[in-house]
């Protein structure tokens, strides 16, 4: 992950974490020094990117382009899994539409359903 993002708050806790560092205090300050730089000092060298290490995994959301996943709030735990994807319920074609309607301010875009795909079994 891109230490220099926007995200940097988010990410310093989850590096804060992996770093152990521990107390309150110390962690808020690690997080601040980390947003002011946008960097870290590893091993002596100025780096602002992180490779996640300890029992974090990166989820992607069903909706690849429009998702909040962890683009948006950061690696997730494992301890934290409670399943996974089995099969895909739904799935439309976004680069084409059936139709386009207009009302108001409000435009409405009826896209292309790709029957079959839906119902796969995700491995």
């Amino acid at each position: 992950m891109r230490l220099d993002s926007d995200r940097r708050e988010l990410y310093g806790f989850l590096v804060a974490n992996e770093l152990g560092i521990v107390g309150r205090a110390k962690v808020d300050q690690f997080v601040k020094e980390l947003v002011n730089r946008g960097s870290l000092m590893v091993d002596g060298r100025k780096v602002n990117t992180w490779v996640v290490q300890n029992n974090y995994i990166f989820m992607m959301g069903d909706n690849r382009d429009n998702s909040y996943d962890s683009r948006f709030w950061g690696p997730v735990d494992v301890d934290n899994l409670v399943g996974k994807a089995m099969i895909l319920y739904w799935s439309f074609d976004d680069s084409d539409h059936y139709f386009r309607v207009r009302l108001g301010s409000f435009d409405f875009t009826f896209k292309k359903i790709r029957w079959n795909r839906i119902g796969d079994i995700i491995h």
